[in-house]
């Protein structure tokens, strides 16, 4: 039987690892340039950053991720956490803001 002490240093470890996985996350921000739908029915951001564009997947599979993304539209800024697979570049979380411009990024 776990004793209460081995029970609380598991919770704030798990706690931990749940922060420490979306700080290691590669993330981005951007103005949205481009909006589309793919063949397959997943929606296809393009971000343009200082010097280039960038383009991020958000997956139907996921509903919340799904919903959000579809009420980004052109010219509006957002911050995106990625994951990377077989070289694209796909959304796990998506946050957006009301007015940003790119000159003003630091």
């Amino acid at each position: 039987m776990k004793s209460e002490d081995h029970k609380r240093a598991l919770s704030v470890l798990k706690k931990i690892v749940v922060r420490e996985k979306w700080r290691k996350m590669p993330k981005m921000k951007g103005e949205v340039v481009e909006k589309n739908l793919t063949k397959s029915g997943n929606i296809k951001l393009v971000l343009k950053q200082k010097e280039d564009d960038c383009t991020v997947y958000v997956l139907k599979r996921n509903k919340n991720l799904f919903g959000e993304a579809g009420k980004v539209r052109k010219g509006d800024f957002v911050h995106v956490a990625l994951r990377t697979h077989l070289g694209k570049k796909y959304c796990t979380k998506i946050t957006r803001q009301k007015e940003q411009r790119l000159d003003s990024w630091v």
